[in-house]
């Protein structure tokens, strides 16, 4: 039997420790710099989709930093033209929403226990309340949306030595796949923003008309609601829905149930048929994928990591294709051994 030297098993010891030390030290500092670094993330994405519209430019000989305010300008030009439309509207429909909200609770409560169905559900009021609970301040987000501007502002105007720097973490025989592992990421962030807008745009229109048809109380704020469940995939259909419904509910119960079979076929057209076709050019993510992604991220950081979970999806799965993925040799029995597998034969 080979005998342990002392002084080899104390160093192994030692770095074991100094390196859980490392560890402990490097998630404590994570966790108070996570806004820091989830707002650093954010900029990076943004970046990453404003940087192909700024090239374009580019191309045609406008100075990157000509480019970036030119891009910024029409974003905030069509923002502020979009709210000086319907934000009068918009104010009027949530104050009436917020005047009426006793009126719909107890219209809501009344009528659930005359069907005896409020005994094992918690009091409405106090679930709104609770709700309501989870909110930053004003200033806190006005300083946070400067700060996310600036970051990718100054990403998109000089991104070469942020691009250098991030060359000069793999290995000379590494850095073609890295190359080609953002460029891929790229595409499929600048497709997930097309994607989102064009579909986020169907669901706030048709919310608007089809609520309003319904005499539903602040349509204009639902359809609005309706424009960013695309940013949240797959369980966005259900913050979009249940506001409206319960809100419909206090009008009747056949209202809420048009308004919510409403919701549910449109969720199920942009799903299936209007949705794939806009980003099966770009991206590629399998539904499961997302929701893990949407899931692990939203209960590490919340509702900023909810926001970004779809595009760490999509570098993640640009990392392992081009790192692992392209490195194994074809499998030319794949498929079969997929059918064995869903068949559960040998």
């Amino acid at each position: 039997m080979q005998k342990i030297d002392g002084s080899s098993l104390t160093s192994a010891m030692v770095k074991a420790f100094t390196f859980v030390i490392a560890i402990v030290v490097l998630i404590l500092f994570t966790r108070t710099v996570i806004t820091v670094v989830l707002l650093f993330l954010l900029a990076i994405v943004f970046a990453t989709i404003i940087n192909a519209p700024v090239t374009w430019l580019e191309k045609k000989k406008i100075p990157r930093a000509w480019g970036t305010f030119i891009i910024f300008l029409l974003i905030f030009t069509v923002i502020g033209l979009v709210s000086w439309l319907i934000v009068p509207i918009l104010s009027a429909q949530v104050r009436n929403l917020i005047e009426n909200l006793p009126i719909y609770i107890g219209k809501i409560e009344t009528m659930l226990s005359s069907k005896g169905l409020t005994q094992n559900l918690p009091p409405v009021t106090n679930t709104l309340l609770t709700l309501g609970g989870y909110s930053i301040s004003f200033l806190t987000s006005f300083l946070l949306f400067l700060v996310l501007i600036s970051l990718t502002a100054y990403m998109v105007i000089y991104p070469r030595p942020l691009l250098q720097l991030y060359l000069s973490l793999f290995p000379m025989h590494h850095r073609d796949r890295a190359k080609n592992a953002l460029v891929k990421s790229s595409i499929m962030l600048i497709g997930w923003m097309r994607s989102n807008l064009i579909g986020g745009a169907i669901e706030g229109i048709g919310v608007t008309i089809f609520l309003n048809i319904m005499n539903i109380p602040g349509a204009w704020v639902w359809g609005v609601l309706a424009l960013g469940a695309q940013m949240i995939p797959k369980i966005g259909f259900y913050f979009m829905s249940i506001p409206p419904t319960l809100v419909a509910l206090s009008i009747s119960p056949m209202t809420a149930l048009w308004v919510f079979v409403f919701f549910l076929v449109l969720d199920e057209l942009l799903g299936d048929f209007i949705m794939p076709r806009l980003r099966s050019s770009s991206m590629s993510l399998h539904p499961v994928t997302i929701i893990f992604f949407l899931l692990v991220m939203g209960a590490a950081f919340g509702f900023m990591g909810i926001l970004i979970s779809t595009p760490m999806a999509a570098f993640v799965k640009s990392f392992y294709e081009e790192f692992y993925l392209n490195r194994l040799k074809p499998d030319h029995k794949m498929e079969e051994r997929i059918e064995a597998i869903i068949h559960q034969s040998k």
